[in-house]
């Protein structure tokens, strides 16, 4: 699920300009979201609940207290994660799905870290953004090879409980087994169905 980030400037959001420390009442939209927001709380869920506030829309964000969790429907999450050729770097993931790894290779969507602060989120194989934010481009923002680059292996474990081989796994720079946008749409509907 992507969220529609609309207007992004900080007065439509009621942000203050002075960065603070994360705590349980921080929320912020989640193209806000900082590796140190994320290293203060590594789960983070959508406040639907809260979207009629002033200020605030469908992309705001408050930190998870209790970890670890047993579901991450509609929640960023951040583990570091291991590039292929053994750097670590941070990650924030989400449409993550504890229940079926399968769905992965297909929905996770993935934003990596450099040290600068700097995010890049990777384009899945058939997102519009592939040819600007594919994993030639990925591998270019890091300065890195795509050999260096790929796999990127995670591991959820550290926040999240579940069967083991749902919690790792990797993202490939191709999918193993790419399905086709009717495919893909009728796989959605199929999670959603009661």
């Amino acid at each position: 699920m992507t969220k529609d980030v609309g207007n992004r400037s900080d007065e439509a959001v009621g942000m203050s300009q002075t960065p603070s420390e994360p705590n349980a009442a921080t929320r912020k939209p989640v193209y806000r979201l900082t590796p140190h927001d994320l290293a203060a709380f590594p789960v983070w869920e959508y406040a639907d609940d809260e979207e009629g506030l002033p200020g605030r829309d469908e992309t705001w964000m408050r930190p998870v207290l209790s970890l670890p969790v047993s579901d991450l429907t509609n929640r960023v999450v951040a583990v570091p994660v291991a590039l292929s050729a053994g750097q670590t770097l941070l990650a924030a993931m989400s449409n993550v799905n504890l229940d079926d790894p399968s769905d992965h290779e297909h929905f996770l969507v993935i934003g990596l870290y450099r040290q600068d602060g700097e995010k890049f989120v990777l384009a899945r194989y058939h997102d519009h953004e592939r040819q600007q934010q594919g994993p030639q481009q990925l591998a270019d923002f890091l300065g890195l090879s795509m050999d260096a680059v790929f796999p990127i292996a995670y591991d959820l474990s550290s926040i999240a409980v579940g069967q083991p081989e749902h919690l790792r796994g990797t993202v490939e720079a191709e999918p193993r087994n790419p399905q086709s946008r009717r495919d893909l749409m009728r796989r959605s509907l199929q999670k959603r169905r009661p």
